[in-house]
Order: structure tokens, then sequence, then C-alpha cells
């Protein structure tokens, strides 16, 4: 299935993310489950899937791979070995 991303320059973000969304979003670029994303943010998995909801609809996204792909586009997050030159395949919040 394939989706259609935004045009550059129009965000579909209803509204910007939280401190505590950007983080959600870093860890689930990261590839973490929605467990191990509690863990790290120190909030219970219910928690995780309320920021997840309110990060998909403000991303227009219905799922996580969605998400991840427009908030890239978006240059809401980027590859950290682009920010820190170590080769690392990790995911940071993108400055802006």
């Amino acid at each position: 299935m394939s989706f259609a991303l935004p045009p550059r320059g129009i965000p579909p973000l209803i509204e910007a993310l939280t401190p505590k969304e950007h983080e959600i979003l870093v860890l689930l670029c990261n590839g973490l489950s929605n467990r191990e994303i509690a863990r790290r943010a120190g909030i219970s998995v219910d928690g995780v899937k309320w920021h997840l909801r309110n990060l998909y609809g403000k991303l227009g996204a219905v799922r996580r791979t969605q998400a991840e792909a427009i908030a890239v586009h978006l240059d809401l997050v980027r590859p950290a070995w682009l920010l820190r030159g170590n080769g690392r395949g990790d995911w940071t919040i993108a400055a802006v």
C-alpha cells in the first residue's frame, strides 16, 4: 500500500508537536516497541498509545511507518549520524 506525502512547505501538522510527542516520535523512528518506548519515556504503554494517536493525527498518518516517513519528509527527525558524523543509524530530533 502506498500513500502520498504532503508537498514540501505545506506541513500537515494541525498543531505543533509537544516535547513529549517529539520524544515519542524519535523513539518510534528508532524502531522501538510500545513497551520499549514506555520504559525509555517513563510512561505507561497506554500513555505511549495515547501519544501515538495524537502524533498520527497531527501528522496525518494512519500507521507507524507512515508517521516515520512523514516525519522524515517534514524534517522533524533526522538520522543522528548526519548530525554527529559517526556512522550510527539512530535517529534524533532535527534542529529547527
